[in-house]
């Protein structure tokens, strides 16, 4: 599993990049750890160089397809700069945030699964500013204008965020090609099927131009909200969830069939992995589980990561394995291995061990010098970035805001 962060967008951008989220401002600073509108200036800087780029630099083609969520606009609507056709990608056919809770048809909310009592705060909050005004009127310590205009003004944020909350499918559950929204909401059942349509059709124009090619496949699953093609429904006894992993299982096939078919599957690396785990306990509003975790058996790491490699030449060396990070810690002290003898580095050596001090000293020494030269990045998560931009919304079929891809109307 690749695993950067436990949620998507920094675990995403490590991905693309290899580097650190700390270095590229994609590390969360406050509650909210993901970028959540489609319309706001929280992205992958540009700056950054993505594999897409280093791709392209020798030839490669490069398509991204499915959930990007790594942002659209940066400084304007419309300037793409956090699109991925403008981070190495010759291609884009995909959601630009993620799959949500919101999504389906079933009334669930995201923000309600964090705050149930979310709306009830919400008019507690409003009526502790509308009673006492209504009380002054009462007592004629306000006039009626005085008061309706207070009202008013104190209504309008209250009104914007449950317009917000309330509309977050339309805002944001969108599917694009390249630069063009092509439909709005995604119709979730049988969204796998075509970005394995969109997938293999891309495979076979590389194979066919005879040029290598890099596909970075996002899948919608097994993220909420969980909807299926159906011929998938209730094909595992394991609820929506298990008709999700089936065919996720169905998808990852479809495109190892084919490399077969096109005859480049020995010469074609196959990464899978995840960028996060999931919220294992997660359950729907009619009870009916959505994560990993039935209360008894815990199944959403089971394939922590795995790798098609070609077929190697006799003779020559290969991995045969991948190392884990098992029992991970960030230590309060360095600790000091003699390597030549401890290549495994099982035992610490003692403090008594000649030259210890010196070399722990020079360690801290090592360390806050880099400390003092790092130059802070802003960070992509700040209230000014992720907070939506209504002049930057897009709107297929105005004033709508519903349209359906036509080559898989």
């Amino acid at each position: 599993m690749h695993e950067y962060a436990s949620v998507c967008t920094p675990s995403r951008a490590a991905l693309l990049t290899g580097r650190y989220g700390i270095r590229s401002g994609m590390v969360p600073i406050g509650i909210v750890r993901v970028n959540l509108f489609a319309a706001s200036t929280c992205g992958l800087p540009p700056s950054e160089v993505t594999l897409a780029e280093l791709a392209k630099q020798v030839g490669y083609n490069t398509a991204a397809i499915g959930k990007w969520h790594l942002g659209l606009h940066e400084e304007r609507y419309g300037d793409f700069k956090t699109h991925p056709l403008n981070q190495g990608f010759d291609r884009f056919y995909g959601f630009p945030g993620t799959n949500m809770k919101d999504f389906g048809d079933e009334g669930d909310r995201v923000i309600l699964d964090l705050r149930p009592t979310w709306y009830a705060q919400l008019i507690t909050l409003w009526l502790c500013v509308v009673i006492p005004l209504a009380c002054m009127y009462k007592a004629k310590f306000a006039s009626l204008p005085f008061v309706i205009a207070v009202s008013l003004v104190w209504s309008i944020p209250f009104v914007t965020v449950y317009w917000t909350l309330e509309n977050f499918k339309t805002l944001n559950s969108m599917l694009y090609r390249d630069r063009e929204i092509v439909e709005q909401p995604i119709r979730l059942p049988g969204l796998t099927h075509r970005l394995v349509e969109e997938s293999v059709e891309f495979m076979e124009e590389s194979a066919k131009e005879e040029k290598p090619f890099l596909l970075y496949l996002a899948w919608s699953h097994t993220h909420t909200f969980l909807a299926t093609a159906r011929e998938f429904e209730g094909k595992s006894k394991h609820g929506r969830y298990g008709d999700a992993v089936e065919e996720l299982d169905w998808g990852v096939g479809r495109i190892l069939e084919a490399l077969d078919r096109l005859n480049i599957k020995n010469n074609t690396l196959v990464y899978f992995t995840s960028d996060n785990g999931g919220h294992l306990e997660e359950k729907g509003l009619n009870g009916e589980v959505d994560g990993g975790c039935n209360g008894i058996l815990l199944g959403f790491k089971t394939y922590k990561l795995v790798y098609k490699m070609p077929d190697y030449l006799p003779g020559t060396n290969q991995c045969i394995f991948v190392c884990g990070c098992h029992s991970a810690r960030v230590l309060e002290k360095p600790l000091l291995f003699d390597v030549t003898s401890d290549p495994g580095e099982r035992s610490p050596l003692p403090s008594s061990y000649p030259g210890y001090s010196d070399i722990i000293e020079a360690i801290n020494k090592a360390v806050a010098t880099h400390k003092s030269s790092i130059v802070p990045v802003e960070s992509q998560f700040t209230a000014r970035k992720l907070i939506w931009r209504p002049h930057w919304q897009d709107c297929c079929n105005f004033p709508k805001c519903s349209c359906s891809d036509p080559k898989y109307a």
